[in-house]
């Protein structure tokens, strides 16, 4: 066996012991849900900048502030998704300020930050909670503890745009885990008692989209967290009474701001080096795995959200090994000049029965 075939081995096996270690113990955070906490990775820092671009531009009359379930609907690299966004809400202003991963104190940070700064929109849509239930059941400190970040949301939004009308969305049904169904009912429970019926409304949709179980109907998610066409349109056929109700009729020239999108996607991505910047001095392009090893780590740990172990949505120590076995693949694969290892990766993490925000994630390295 030649010494790199030797090195390649020695680290596949350390590599794999630190993952099997991971399972031993799962740690809760000590970071309450109505802090806020920046994100730290450069794409989540790159789409803060774009979101506060956007609040600047154009004019907001509805404004959607929430996670991934609500980015994608308003989303340049949703193209199904915006068209649909488009064909709901054209006319009436609104602008899409979700972004994938966030919990409630990922939110909170990014409105303190100034997103929704000089917005004075007419009207907030909030959808947040469901990164913070993550994949496993909550005991009650953390049902109160995820009350009280959707309530200082709203705290939040009601200080920065008084005037807005805010409705407060249900967290949605998930499927990845079914256990967990009775800890957002209770949360739901729990963030109804914030409306007033009149400057905060309550919507929750669950009926439509899941039965009296929490067994999400065929066809309303993608892959049982997140919503698809017929779901998205599920929520917008529950929106748009009461924004009429609020704003009226929609006008027939939309001045919202153009949408955005995930930078990371985008022709030119600055977080990333293209080909021609990686060909010729480093052949795997550790920039962007720099940059981005915190979604593969996700990958290989099921960790499915990027703020789980600073919120305590679980498997912390499981992820902080993965992440440490990502990190060695990759700076072993580095020295060696390994490129092979890069393109077998996608095959060794695939197998898995990842969800697709992981899956979705990983696209990122490539």
């Amino acid at each position: 066996m030649s010494n790199k075939r030797k090195m390649i081995s020695v680290f596949v096996s350390v590599s794999l012991c630190l993952y099997s270690l991971s399972g031993v113990s799962y740690a809760q955070s000590t970071i309450p849900a109505n802090q806020p906490l920046a994100r730290t990775d450069s794409n989540s820092q790159l789409a803060h900048q774009q979101l506060l671009e956007k609040a600047r531009r154009g004019r907001i009359d509805v404004f959607f502030l929430g996670d991934s379930i609500t980015r994608r609907w308003g989303a340049t690299d949703y193209p199904d998704f915006l068209a649909n966004w488009k064909q709901n809400f054209s006319g009436w202003n609104a602008a899409n300020f979700g972004w994938g991963g966030d919990t409630t104190q990922n939110i909170l940070w990014r409105l303190e930050n100034g997103e929704l700064d000089g917005v004075n929109p007419k009207v907030i849509v909030i959808l947040a909670g469901t990164n913070n239930v993550g994949r496993e059941p909550g005991d009650d400190a953390r049902v109160a503890d995820i009350t009280r970040g959707v309530h200082a949301i709203i705290d939040l939004c009601r200080k920065k745009a008084r005037r807005a009308t805010i409705i407060l969305t249900a967290i949605f049904p998930r499927n990845d885990n079914l256990a967990v169904v009775p800890t957002i009912d209770r949360i739901n429970k729990n963030i109804a008692a914030f409306a007033d019926g009149k400057k905060t409304r309550f919507l929750n949709i669950n009926d439509k989209l899941a039965g009296p179980d929490g067994v999400l109907f065929d066809g309303v998610t993608v892959d049982k967290l997140h919503l698809s066409l017929k779901g998205y349109q599920i929520w917008a056929d529950a929106l748009k009474p009461l924004i009429r109700k609020i704003l009226g009729p929609p006008s027939a020239r939309d001045q919202a701001p153009p949408p955005t999108g995930d930078p990371s996607k985008s022709p030119v991505g600055k977080g990333k080096l293209d080909e021609s910047q990686n060909r010729g001095r480093n052949p795997i392009g550790s920039a962007s795995w720099r940059s981005n090893d915190l979604y593969v780590a996700q990958a290989f740990s099921g960790v499915s959200e990027p703020r789980a172990v600073a919120t305590g949505s679980g498997r912390t120590a499981k992820f902080i090994s993965a992440r440490i076995a990502v990190i060695l693949f990759r700076e072993v694969a580095f020295l060696i000049q390994g490129d092979f290892l890069i393109r077998s990766l996608p095959l060794a993490v695939l197998t898995d029965p990842l969800n697709g925000w992981a899956r979705e994630s990983f696209t990122m390295m490539k």
